[in-house]
C-alpha cells in the first residue's frame, strides 16, 4: 500500500531533491572548471610542435600557418563553450533552483557565493569572456597583414576557414557572457543583504 506523504514530509523530501541536484551541478562546475584549466598548456605544446613542422619543413607554409592557426581557434572554441556551460549550470542554480528552495524553506538569504562574487570579482566582469576572442582577432588580423605580401590559394582558403572559426568563437563568447549578466543581475540585490546581515552578525 502507497504511503501518503503529509505536506511536510512532503516539503522536507523535495528539498533534499533539489539540494542534490544543487550538489550534481556545483561537481558538474568543478569539473568544467578542471577541463578549461587543462586547456591552457595545450597552448604551447601545439605551438611548439607547429614550430617544428614549420622547421623541418615537411609541408607547404601557408598550410603551418592557418593550420596552427585553427588549431588555436578550434582551443578557443572548446574553452568559450566549457565556459558558457559552466555559467550555464550557474545560472540554472541561481535563477531557476533557488526560487524553488526559497519557496520551501521561506527565505532566500542561502548560497551566497555567487552573489558574494557578484559584487568582489578581483577584475571587471565580463573581461575575462572576451579576452579570448579579442585575442584571436588580433592574431587573425595580424597573420592576414603578414601573409598578404605573399598570399596563394592555400592563403584564401585558410582566411576563409579560420574567418568561420573566429566568428564562432566570438559568438561562444558572447553566450557566456550574456548568461552571467543574466544571474549577475539576479544576484546584486542579495549580495547587498547578505553583506548587510554579516555587518549586523559582525555588530551583534
Amino acid at each position: 500500500m502507497k504511503k501518503i506523504l503529509d505536506e511536510k514530509e512532503r516539503s522536507i523530501a523535495l528539498n533534499q531533491l533539489h539540494i542534490a541536484e544543487y550538489q550534481a551541478l556545483t561537481t558538474r562546475s568543478s569539473y568544467w572548471i578542471i577541463l578549461q584549466a587543462s586547456l591552457l598548456p595545450a597552448v604551447p605544446i601545439y605551438l611548439a610542435l607547429a614550430v617544428q613542422v614549420w622547421s623541418a619543413n615537411v609541408m607547404r607554409k601557408e598550410i603551418v600557418v592557418w593550420g596552427a592557426l585553427a588549431g588555436l581557434q578550434l582551443i578557443g572554441i572548446l574553452w568559450a563553450n566549457v565556459l558558457a556551460e559552466n555559467y550555464a549550470a550557474v545560472n540554472y542554480i541561481e535563477s531557476y533552483l533557488y526560487p524553488l528552495v526559497k519557496k520551501i524553506v521561506g527565505m532566500d538569504l542561502f548560497w551566497g557565493y555567487e552573489p558574494y562574487l557578484t559584487l568582489h570579482r578581483p577584475t571587471k566582469q565580463y573581461w575575462g569572456e572576451a579576452s579570448i576572442p579579442v585575442l584571436g582577432v588580433i592574431v587573425f588580423a595580424t597573420t592576414c597583414y603578414v601573409r598578404l605580401v605573399t598570399y596563394s590559394a592555400w592563403d584564401i582558403g585558410g582566411a576563409v576557414t579560420n574567418g568561420i572559426l573566429l566568428v564562432f568563437l566570438i559568438r561562444k563568447a558572447l553566450k557566456a557572457a550574456k548568461i552571467i549578466r543574466k544571474w549577475s543581475k539576479l544576484d546584486s540585490e542579495r549580495a547587498r543583504r547578505l553583506e548587510q546581515l554579516q555587518k549586523e552578525l559582525e555588530a551583534s
